[in-house]
């Protein structure tokens, strides 16, 4: 066979398969869009996941449908949203297992869900892990962690306070300030230091 012919056969075949990649392509697009109303994520990784199920063979609408209807582990393969209803029910299930008490108190806790949204849920389910993390701790660890002082929430002492006089001077509202600002002790402790006379 000469080199003429074996590039002709291989730039044939190299043809065919490029239309073949192109309507797989169109065929995986369709299907996405055609289900996106059901859940469906429209993205590079299911049109992966759907080219990896088919392993080099030819993707028509019928292999995609039939594998939708009756492979579940084929629609469990590819990304979905979840509804909000969804999200709500797992949500519940996690605080129901989390509450403590009887399961008549789980259940009220879980019936007050309805009137809170999704983001409330979410803080209420972590405050929940959190006490539960904390309540399953050795009691030697949860000493340590109530000995161990808050971080702190004040800023030092602006420059101009660093004195007893300039906060003795200082007007009413401006000692308010800094007390919120920079905190009692840190006030007090100036308040203690001797004047420089």
């Amino acid at each position: 066979m000469s080199k003429y012919q074996e590039r002709a056969e291989y730039l044939e075949q190299l043809g065919k398969n490029q239309e073949q990649s192109a309507s797989n392509a169109r065929e995986v697009e369709k299907f996405l869009l055609r289900h996106e109303s059901e859940g469906l994520i429209v993205c590079d990784a299911n049109r992966s996941i759907v080219n990896q199920y088919f392993h080099g063979d030819d993707i028509t609408e019928e292999a995609l449908e039939d594998s939708w209807d009756n492979h579940p582990n084929f629609k469990k393969s590819l990304a979905q949203r979840e509804s909000d209803t969804d999200v709500r029910a797992n949500l519940a299930k996690e605080i129901y297992t989390l509450a403590p008490g009887s399961p008549e108190s789980k259940n009220h806790v879980v019936s007050q869900l309805r009137y809170k949204t999704i983001e409330e849920i979410i803080v209420q389910r972590d405050e929940l892990g959190r006490r539960k993390a904390l309540k399953d701790l050795p009691k030697d660890e949860l000493r340590v962690l109530a000995r161990t002082p808050l971080q702190a929430q004040f800023k030092p002492i602006e420059p101009l306070y660093q004195s007893r006089e300039a906060i003795l001077s200082a007007s009413p509202a401006e000692i308010r300030r800094l007390l919120r600002v920079s905190g009692i002790d840190a006030v007090n402790a100036v308040l203690a230091t001797k004047s420089k006379n």
